[in-house]
């Protein structure tokens, strides 16, 4: 059994509303990679939660806190701003998988509503 890891050029600024499938397979097949059988392909939550418009703005440091306290079904830990919490699903991620990395500033991805 081989592992390999292939990046999909081209996808861009997924936008709400996106039809995040039919994104990821015209870049595939924009790029040539092809899929096959038995072929796994991995998309990182801050797509997912842009197509669905999972997002949010904050104005100050206090109301990003405040969406993470929002998010969260569970706070396991605290470490300065640091949180380790349960999202609505039941996963445990970094700040209720509250992400302001790669968004416009002063706006956060949420966890995907619906990760299926």
């Amino acid at each position: 059994m081989t592992l390999s890891i292939i990046p999909v050029p081209g996808i861009g600024e997924v936008q709400p509303g996106a039809d995040l499938a039919e994104v990821i397979l015209e870049a595939i097949d924009d790029s040539g990679i092809g899929l096959e059988d038995d072929d796994v392909v991995v998309v990182t939550h801050k797509v997912v939660s842009k197509a669905e418009a999972a997002t949010a703005r904050y104005a100050s440091d206090a109301e990003y806190q405040a969406l993470k306290e929002q998010e969260a079904t569970a706070v396991i830990r605290r470490r300065g701003n640091l949180m380790i919490a349960m999202t609505r699903q039941g996963f445990i991620c970094a700040n209720a998988g509250v992400d302001r990395s790669n968004v416009e500033p002063g706006q956060v991805a949420l966890h995907p509503r619906d990760p299926d």
